[in-house]
């Protein structure tokens, strides 16, 4: 028994460290992605030829939305058919491909719609897939019963659709999708694939002449779904499996990564590593068009919902989802927050950048982040993080927080509530500026949140253009410094300046903003200023305007090459806009939503965090993903579990051996010992039974206890009377029967008595334990003084009745 008892031991103790070190090393990789739901069920998206920020998603219901970046249109055709696809074919009208209801041109304006028909089904088909040809205006039309193509060039097109022969069959084939580009017709059909360059002879034998559910082109290069695996086709018709199973759909995104589609996820695989997410309910298998890939997103269909997939995922770290990155002060290291709210730090280098960061742990004090507006690092290794209602201390990866605005309760208006919009420490002065909605100030930091509001800021007025000073309503959106001067943003107050050292003095206006409606931020670029503003960028002094549109924040270079120009930021993507060039500059990466809370400037160049992790920036064209490596804590914590766990299990272990060696080895007790320790007992039995009457009584039951118990630690002295297996089988109370057997002048009425059980039980004990004990002596196992006491006690017939 002891070696299963070790062997389960050291079973036990493997799989802890297994345990950890699996921990350890398995990652998961989740891809980052954007859901909206909708009220039915999606059935295909469509990319929009003629704006590629637009796409179009079909719904179960006959319900068409239009999605134009962050903008939403809804339309729907007059009857409830399932759409299948849409194809934009001019600005306001729609062909839509329906369920048993064949294909529509609709005209968004007027919701009226126009149908189709085909010979032999008039309206009673699906179509599948839609392909137009501006340069032929030709309409293709893949449906339920074969390939079909439509005349454009008539202003009012005809009704009726007319059929094209695919390959030798005579029945009805269905076409699941059309994809035209450089006047070559790409076809996924029931018969195979078919790439057609010339009517005459490219549609009479396909391609691949087994069924190709659908169908994606990157370059010349067509890559086939078929039921059981993708199959590449080059231009040269040589054809290559490069995957087996089931798939929906296949893509080649940025830099040759791959995007796939299973029956239950989606996985993205660059380099050989791969990101993925789940979709437990599988997609759906009534859809046709069930992914689409734009310049910038993946688009999927779930059920109710449409998932976007940035094109950009970072496959560096496990971690994702970067909520605030610090500013580059004098040195290499910037510090960043992710949404597990863990810190880390790297090594921002100008030149051969790293593409790794260094884990820091998990920061104590805080149970969760929204809002987060920025996160500052100040001197002696200690940090700002500020949201929109609460400001903390970071110092030893330990949170206290020192600001609150709590509007739990209030009562007052919303403009009476105050937040905290933008946070600044100044290494001229050594002071962390802060910017609320009612007032611009500095941090006392205190270090309580019990401290009264006025108390933890001191207050610096702005002087308004009427000549008086207001601390109570400046709505400061952005706070910066320039050499010697300090430089705050108002929403629509204007610009203010003041010197850094003058801590006395005032925020005098030194721009009066109203002509551009709103302010949103400041930035520094090549010693001027640049502010965000609802018409555009202005740089101050001369206000020249720079024209850009949906811009969500601005950020200038603070450290090398400042005479270089300034970033800016959009609700997606960004782009760096040098001082001399005077045009508005093109978004890239519009896939990514950068905010000015995540942004750390080196020169040019950049990191960047968002949900999809953190990146380096090139300040040209590159976007590389920098590794987010989890923290060694919890690792440690496993270690430090499996140590402890080897202790406690080692420790029970030597237990237990200990306890089988005490049984194992004779007692060398003497027989005088043994007597002296069995009339403690006699005198505890006679007490007993000189109180016995005929009803029980409490002060009886407390006797019979003691005496109970006397005898169990009788047994625990002398652990050999184990040996009698009968009285292991039988429990505690056998053994007070064979300690009183052990006593002279005890007899089987006084043990009845006094243990209060049968006597005929008592009796049947004693022959049980004579018999087992002459058994032992026959097999040479009595080599134990207590036992041939008992043997010697209980052979005689004195205390049988």
């Amino acid at each position: 028994m002891m070696k299963h008892c070790m062997f389960s031991i050291i079973g036990l103790i493997l799989f802890v460290f297994v345990a950890c070190h699996e921990h350890s090393d398995q990652r998961e990789f989740e891809l980052s992605c954007n859901t909206n739901t909708f009220d039915a069920p999606i059935s295909c998206i469509s990319q929009s030829s003629v704006n590629h920020d637009k796409i179009f998603i079909g719904l179960e219901d006959g319900s068409i939305i239009e999605k134009n970046k962050n903008n939403w249109k809804a339309n729907s055709l007059a009857s409830n058919h399932r759409i299948y696809d849409i194809l934009e074919h001019a600005n306001g009208l729609l062909f839509v491909g329906s369920r048993d209801a064949g294909l529509k041109l609709l005209t968004t304006g007027t919701k009226s719609t126009q149908s189709f028909r085909i010979e032999g089904k008039n309206l009673n088909y699906s179509a599948y897939s839609i392909a137009k040809d501006s340069i032929k205006q030709t309409l293709y039309v893949g449906t339920s019963n074969g390939f079909y193509k439509l005349d454009l060039s008539n202003n009012v097109p005809s009704d009726r659709l007319e059929p094209i022969a695919l390959g030798n069959s005579t029945q009805d084939f269905g076409v699941n999708k059309i994809i035209l580009k450089n006047q070559t017709l790409y076809i996924a059909s029931d018969l195979g694939l078919f790439i057609v360059e010339d009517f005459n002879k490219d549609t009479q034998n396909p391609v691949i002449d087994t069924s190709v559910k659908n169908i994606t082109l990157h370059n010349d290069t067509v890559y086939a779904i078929t039921e059981s695996s993708i199959i590449k086709v080059c231009p040269d018709r040589k054809k290559t499996v490069v995957r087996q199973g089931e798939y929906s759909f296949y893509k080649k995104g940025i830099n040759l990564d791959e995007w796939y589609l299973t029956n239950n996820s989606v996985v993205y695989n660059k380099n050989g590593q791969q990101l993925t997410h789940q979709l437990p309910e599988g997609i759906s298998e009534n859809a046709k068009q069930v992914a689409s890939m734009g310049d910038d997103f993946f688009y999927v269909a779930y059920k109710k919902k449409l998932i976007s997939f940035a094109l950009h995922q970072n496959i560096a770290g496990a971690g994702n989802n970067v909520i605030a990155v610090s500013d580059k002060t004098s040195g290499e290291m910037i510090y960043f927050i992710t949404n597990d709210l863990r810190m880390h730090r790297y090594k921002f280098k100008y030149n051969q950048p790293e593409l790794k960061s260094e884990p820091l742990g998990i920061i104590e004090g805080i149970e969760s982040l929204n809002d987060v507006v920025k996160l500052v690092e100040a001197e002696h290794n200690t940090f700002y993080l500020a949201t929109r209602k609460k400001l903390y201390r970071i110092q030893k990866q330990k949170a206290t927080c020192i600001l609150l605005f709590d509007d739990a309760g209030c009562t007052s208006s919303k403009a009476n509530r105050n937040c905290i919009n933008t946070l600044y420490y100044s290494p001229t002065n050594h002071k962390l500026y802060i910017g609320t909605r009612k007032y611009f100030g500095y941090i006392n930091d205190f270090g309580s949140i019990n401290k009264q509001d006025r108390q933890i800021v001191t207050r610096i007025p702005i002087l308004t253009s009427k000549g008086y000073k207001d601390t109570i309503d400046t709505y400061v959106v952005d706070i910066c410094e320039k050499e010697d001067s300090l430089y705050v943003a108002t929403l629509n107050k204007g610009l203010y300046g003041k010197p850094s050292k003058d801590e006395q003095s005032e925020l005098k206006q030194l721009l009066d903003l109203t002509d551009y409606e709103s302010t949103y931020g400041i930035a520094i670029g090549g010693g001027s200023l640049y502010l965000n503003t609802a018409k555009g960028i202005v740089h101050y002094p001369d206000t020249l305007v720079l024209p850009v549109k949906n811009v969500k924040s601005i950020y200038g270079v603070r450290d090398k090459n400042p005479n270089e120009g300034y970033f800016i930021l959009y609700h997606y993507g960004l782009s760096f806009k040098p001082l001399e060039d005077h045009t508005s500059p093109i978004p890239q990466f519009k896939d990514l939503a950068f905010d000015k809370s995540c942004i750390a400037l080196n020169g040019r160049k950049a990191v960047l965090g968002c949900q999809s992790g953190l990146f380096y920036y090139d300040g040209k064209a590159e976007l590389t993903s920098i590794s987010i490596e989890e923290s060694n804590n919890s690792d440690g914590a496993y270690i430090l579990a499996a140590i402890i766990s080897l202790m406690i299990l080692t420790a029970f272990a030597l237990y237990l051996y200990r306890i089988r060696q005490r049984k194992s080895q004779p007692v060398t007790c003497s027989q005088n010992e043994i007597e002296a320790d069995l009339s403690e007992i006699d005198r505890a039995v006679k007490e007993l039974f000189d109180h016995l009457g005929n009803k029980s009584t409490e002060a009886e039951e407390i006797m019979r206890k003691e005496l109970k118990q006397k005898c169990i630690r009788f047994v625990d002295k002398y652990p050999e009377l184990g040996k009698l297996s009968f009285m292991k089988r039988r429990g505690k109370e056998r053994y007070c029967i064979t300690v009183l057997l052990l006593i002279e002048d005890i007899d089987a009425n006084i043990i009845s008595r006094t243990l209060d059980i049968d006597q005929m039980t008592v009796n049947r004990h004693k022959y049980n334990a004579r018999k087992e004990i002459e058994q032992l002596y026959e097999q040479d196992q009595t080599n134990y003084p207590v036992i041939h006491l008992l043997y010697e006690r209980i052979k005689t017939s004195r205390k049988m009745n």
